[in-house]
């Protein structure tokens, strides 16, 4: 997916998170449309060109896929297939964001201009691209305008290289406009400083939230993710609405990438808890007034591949303790000194024993580096991590 020049896409607004609930893991049958395909072998772009994901040799031409053909990739009932959790051939930079992932979100306030640019030096003019909503403008081969209608709701995009078929989707999300008043359509958000902190414009209150109606919920937003894993715990209404950074997607899609390198089993990240409303925020106790959950860059994610809603043995201890998250703390640390991780820097938090799902890992894209509850160096023994969190346990985030 990432690659050394920047590598995010612009989602954004909806509602809140809290760590107190795990999202269930789904069982689903795979309902993709039968014409969407691998892509065929292209001789030209070289295969080494994904470090952060590996992409697998494709082994059949792709079937034409149109812009609303996105649509039905991604309410697949089950997991993607392969193709689309491989890393496409060539990047798409979506405003000023960049990524190879074969699926994308992206999310602008309405009449907003979104450009869109294919970042291949070579057959730029075989690619082509369609929108599903909104208008669609070829600025020259290989870059576009696209011009959001003004209803909130998502659209579908997508661009094709037509020299081998191989097609990336794009979920554009078109937000309902925030004007910082505690509700929208009736909805709790509450309240936003107004100051952002020391003057980081990471800190400043969304313009728009993601609108999420009920058949939007299980829609894919990345080829592992779907959307209502980072919904608010706030309780259920019919409308929510959702702040969703396009980097926190990457980011964990760069994580997981690294975890199954590392020969971890994961379907996906179970997510504790992403997007907190200010209102659900306070309301769960949690005084920090600059949660990065309220700006939708921050997810605490574990691993529960068998369904018991803790997290797994990761380190093959046959035990479930905290040094189980200690490995994905290892795993983010590590990651620090790869060029293609760093547009994704951000908070890292180990948190031990803090939830009934046992020990957890915080993450969020803030854009700077920071880390509490630090990896407790030769994997020391559970009742010092245990004390270590206690010392933790007043700072939340």
């Amino acid at each position: 997916m990432l690659r050394s020049r920047t590598t995010t896409f612009a989602l954004v607004a909806i509602a809140s998170f809290t760590s107190s609930c795990s999202v269930p893991v789904h069982s689903y049958s795979l309902a993709a449309p039968q014409h969407v395909g691998a892509a065929a072998p292209d001789p030209v772009l070289r295969p080494s060109r994904r470090a952060a994901f590996a992409k697998a040799a494709p082994t059949a031409p792709a079937r034409i896929l149109h812009a609303e053909d996105c649509k039905r990739v991604t309410k697949a009932n089950g997991p993607l297939p392969a193709s689309w959790r491989e890393g496409a051939s060539f990047d798409l930079r979506i405003g000023e964001d960049a990524s190879s992932l074969r699926l994308l979100s992206t999310a602008v306030l309405p009449g907003a201009s979104l450009p869109i640019e294919v970042l291949e030096r070579r057959h730029t003019a075989s690619f082509v691209a369609d929108a599903a909503g909104g208008s669609l403008q070829q600025v020259r081969p290989g870059r576009w305008t696209w011009k959001a209608p003004r209803e909130p709701g998502v659209y579908s995009l997508r661009v094709e290289n037509r020299y081998d078929g191989e097609s990336v989707c794009i979920n554009a999300f078109v937000m309902r406009p925030y004007d910082g008043r505690g509700t929208i359509n009736g909805y709790r958000v509450g309240g936003y400083p107004r100051q952002p902190l020391n003057g980081d414009p990471a800190y400043i209150a969304p313009r728009g939230f993601i609108e999420v109606r009920g058949d939007m919920r299980d829609m894919w937003v990345s080829p592992h993710f779907r959307l209502d894993q980072f919904l608010c715990k706030q309780a259920t209404a019919k409308v929510e609405y959702l702040a969703l950074s396009p980097r926190l997607l990457l980011k964990l899609e760069y994580l997981l990438a690294r975890a199954h390198d590392r020969g971890i089993r994961a379907s996906t990240f179970q997510i504790l808890s992403a997007f907190r409303t200010p209102w659900y925020n306070a309301r769960i106790g949690n005084d920090t007034r600059y949660s990065r959950h309220a700006y939708g860059d921050a997810a605490d994610i574990f691993i529960d591949e068998d369904g018991d809603g803790r997290m797994d043995d990761l380190n093959g201890d046959g035990r479930i303790t905290a040094r189980d998250a200690d490995v994905l703390y290892e795993l983010v640390e590590d990651s620090m000194d790869d060029e293609a991780y760093q547009p994704l820097q951000g908070g890292l938090g180990l948190y031990a024993h803090a939830h009934k799902a046992g020990a957890f890992v915080h993450v969020d894209s803030r854009g700077t580096p920071i880390r509490w509850g630090t990896r407790i160096p030769q994997r020391s023994t559970p009742a010092r991590m245990t004390e270590r969190a206690s010392a933790r346990s007043s700072r939340s985030f």
